[in-house]
């Protein structure tokens, strides 16, 4: 309610006419005292304090010391403000000040004396206000305003304008909130143009700015630390200036501020620029203030109860230093973990582990019954759109929904916890707080590096185990050190009997033997359709019998995702394989045995895959499986899956793979295939490629080839040869990716490789590239061999090829050998004649 409007509640219209003003008992009283009253009022709290009065005397050139007196005098009662009583009872010691012709106002000392061109001389009309949002480089002309008035120090010539009880006087830069910010710059900027700070700033004709992050915050928190936790965000999330953030401060016209909140609070622009954004951005003061106040509680509240799949990312500023959790990996991370996988995961941790999670376990208690408002209506209103019931009545604080609310409020706080909680030791309780929200479907927790985690009790069946309603649950437990039993885990995963999505990773425990648990309760899930185990340098591991008895009750699942990389322990597949010859549903399986240096048989696996008729796309792993001498049972089944459309094998540093016969039959079987990636590097004994190429020249289909024979000393020219006849069949077909990568080949000649090159030109475009071209990619495979050997980071991790569909290797180009080696160093990335990327 602005001034004018508390004035007209206690006295009518401010216009008043003398004969109004005598029946009032104001006889004699000029209409000016009512309107220099609601000038002064800068906050329009209905009184006059002490800065206020200085604000607009000081400017007018008024002795500190005569103000000081005159707000004494006004101020009849004592109590630290100016009400409008005392101040029409004394206008006749206050209205000589304003009259003395020398008096000038500055800029210094009255808000609306101050200069906004800088912000804008116009205001653009932006029908809407959820259609209001700022810009990152409109945020920063906000800070560049408060900085170009303020001094070296810091300090503004700005004097608090708000109520005695929470007036500071002489403003800062460091401090300055946007309550503050609203008196000194959003209202008086835009008060001549009657629109919103967003409108004033937006170019001409712009029809509208839409929101892509919606930000809920308090007031009360520093504007400048405002602008930084937003600009992190941004940099953080890999968005640009002119990406767009909803802030109601400076979306809504705080000149008429009913106009764009309205009544009901879902039909406010609050409520409204929530369902245009993508994702949430929730900014925490130091006391965490948001967790008490309505507005905010309606804002997470909605949030939760649209059901969208939305990001939800916190962030706040501790003396100076921006913390950011995100609900989700940004696109760096996710770029990282998609060409080495963890390291995205674990880059997110490391940017994570500062944030205070004290902050956080404020929230554990939120209530938003409890939560307070400027305004009294707000809250009845917000707590009863929360309950679904009629706005005016009597909110019910016991309400279903409320309750829910609350929990929910509670639960999502306690997961963007656990990360950091589980490295403090803290994780209990956020599981306490989380195990209360029975009503969540979706929940990805990061236990990484806790402290004395022997078990998983703390997930156990009165925790994990009550959140009966998931449907999607990813868990990973990242350097684990202590963990050896899964009980706890198990138990609580038996009665999720309503999962469909499962991710479980176990990465960096080293002593992690028993799983039991585990597969049992993964045996209860019936209703499961993908499920993603990961059990990433676990020496301990052996007996992978329980998995296999697990997987064959899981008749619904269509997407499987199995990894076992180091697990030097592990000799036999033979449960593994039974198990998963009972799922002949199955779409999508992958499969890593990376480093199982003691594994030497994989028939179980080929029977198992000779079932899968509906399979689509198959990954298996078996590099540096050094006891591994034949692919025959992946051959034998690879020639049953007609369905087939992706095949990626990596058999690196096999060194006893020497037959590829049975594999080439297998191919020839496969007339829908259209992506193939395989990898024999260092496999030095592989010599002969007839049956392998002719196998390739059947895939019609083919779009995409990437073949990796790096290291292979015993391929010689007549090997190539052969390799270069069966691509010859792809003539006039649909591929239009193709890499060879022959590092290290020291039998081939250069002759043979240009005899390659001539035989393919009519069924490729060449692409000639230089020497440090390879040299640059060689070097970048070698930085992360070094990356991989550094203190802290586990060993056994997958490798990548030398030679990938573009991303680490030279794009579309023929490398010739390197001159002084003692092999030839080829590299050939060849692309389809007239397509997009030649």
């Amino acid at each position: 309610m602005c001034i004018r409007d508390s004035i007209n509640a206690e006295y009518g219209d401010a216009r008043l006419s003398s004969m109004e003003l005598c029946s009032l008992g104001l006889t004699g009283v000029s209409k000016h005292a009512l309107e220099a009253f609601a000038r002064l009022d800068y906050n329009r709290d209905g009184k006059i304090c002490q800065n206020e009065l200085m604000a607009d005397l000081l400017g007018r050139g008024v002795d500190p010391d005569e103000v000081a007196g005159l707000f004494k005098c006004l101020d009849r009662d004592g109590d630290g403000q100016i009400s409008l009583d005392e101040f029409v009872s004394g206008w006749g010691e206050y209205s000589p000040f304003t009259s003395s012709p020398s008096s000038q106002t500055r800029p210094g000392y009255n808000p609306r004396a101050l200069d906004f061109s800088f912000l804008g001389t116009a205001g653009t009309r932006i029908h809407g206000a959820e259609n209001r949002a700022i810009t990152l480089e409109q945020l920063f002309r906000v800070k560049a305003f408060i900085l170009s008035h303020a001094d070296r120090q810091g300090l503004l010539p700005w004097l608090d304008l708000s109520p005695i009880k929470y007036n500071v006087g002489r403003l800062l830069t460091t401090s300055i909130n946007m309550y503050q910010l609203n008196d000194w710059m959003i209202v008086p900027a835009t008060q001549e143009h009657g629109c919103s700070l967003v409108e004033l700033m937006c170019p001409d004709g712009t029809i509208a700015q839409l929101p892509t992050t919606f930000v809920s915050h308090w007031w009360g928190e520093a504007v400048l630390d405002f602008i930084l936790a937003v600009e992190t965000h941004a940099n953080v999330r890999g968005l640009t200036n002119t990406e767009c953030y909803w802030v109601c401060a400076y979306a809504n016209n705080q000149n008429e501020l009913e106009m764009d909140i309205g009544v009901d609070p879902k039909q406010s622009c609050f409520y409204l620029a929530m369902t245009q954004s993508t994702r949430m951005l929730l900014i925490l003061d130091k006391d965490a203030t948001p967790f008490v106040r309505i507005w905010c509680c309606f804002e997470l509240a909605m949030w939760i109860k649209s059901g969208r799949a939305l990001d939800l990312d916190i962030s706040t500023v501790v003396h100076g230093s921006p913390e950011l959790l995100t609900h989700s990996l940004t696109s760096a991370e996710s770029y990282a973990e998609q060409q080495y996988p963890g390291k995205g995961v674990r880059s997110k941790w490391a940017r994570e582990a500062s944030f205070p999670l004290e902050l956080l376990e404020r929230g554990y208690t939120v209530d938003i019954n409890q939560a307070k408002s400027s305004r009294p209506d707000d809250r009845i209103r917000i707590l009863n759109t929360v309950n679904g019931e009629s706005l005016t009545q009597e909110p019910d604080l016991d309400h279903p929904d409320c309750k829910a609310v609350n929990r929910a409020l509670r639960g999502m706080l306690a997961q963007a916890a656990v990360n950091t909680a589980s490295g403090e030791g803290r994780l209990d309780q956020a599981m306490g707080v989380l195990a209360d929200f029975t009503e969540c479907k979706t929940l990805r927790l990061d236990i990484q590096r806790p402290k004395d985690l022997a078990d998983t009790s703390c997930f156990g069946g009165e925790r994990l185990g009550r959140l009966v309603s998931l449907e999607h649950l990813e868990l990973s437990f990242f350097r684990c050190p202590s963990l050896c039993c899964t009980r706890g885990l198990g138990h609580a995963i038996e009665k999720l009997t309503s999962l469909r999505e499962l991710d479980l990773e176990f990465s960096v425990c080293p002593e992690l033997h028993s799983i039991e648990h585990l597969a049992a309760g993964l045996g209860q899930l019936g209703e499961l359709a993908a499920l993603t185990l990961s059990f990433h340098h676990c020496p301990k591991l052996a007996d992978l019998g329980p998995i296999g008895k697990a997987l064959s009750k899981l008749q619904q699942v269509r997407s499987l995702k199995l990894a076992f990389c180091d697990t030097k322990a592990l000799e036999s597949t033979l449960e593994l394989g039974q198990g998963l010859g009972q799922l002949v549903e199955l779409e999508e399986l992958s499969l890593s045995f990376h480093h199982c240096s003691e594994l030497q048989d994989i028939a179980p696996i080929g029977r198992a895959l000779e079932r899968m008729t509906r399979l689509r796309s198959l990954t298996l792993d078996l590099s540096h499986c050094v006891q591994l001498d034949e692919l025959h049972p992946i051959g034998n089944a690879l020639g049953q899956l007609p369905a087939l459309r992706e095949l990626q094998l990596n058999l690196g540093h096999c060194k006893r793979i020497t037959d590829l016969s049975q594999f080439g039959n297998g191919l020839m079987q496969l007339g829908n295939l259209n992506r193939f990636n395989v990898n024999f590097n260092s496999c030095e004994h592989l010599a002969d490629l007839s049956l392998l190429g002719e196998g390739v020249g059947k895939l019609t289909s083919l779009e995409c080839l990437d073949m990796v024979f790096s290291g292979c000393k015993a391929l010689s020219d007549a090997s190539l040869g052969l390799l270069g006849r069966g691509l010859e069949q792809l003539r006039g077909k649909m591929l239009t990716e193709f890499s060879l990568a022959l590092h290290n080949c020291p039998n081939l000649s250069q002759d043979a490789v240009e005899s390659l090159e001539k035989n393919l030109e009519s069924v490729l475009k060449l692409h000639r590239g230089t020497l440090e071209e390879l040299q640059a990619m060689l070097d970048q495979h070698r930085k992360y061999f070094e990356q991989r050997t550094t203190p802290g980071e586990y060993p056994g991790e997958p490798v990548p090829p030398i030679a990938t569909n573009g991303v680490s290797s030279p794009r579309n180009s023929t490398i010739a050998p390197r001159n002084g080696s003692s092999g030839w160093q080829r590299y050939l990335k060849l692309t389809k004649m007239g397509s997009a990327s030649s």
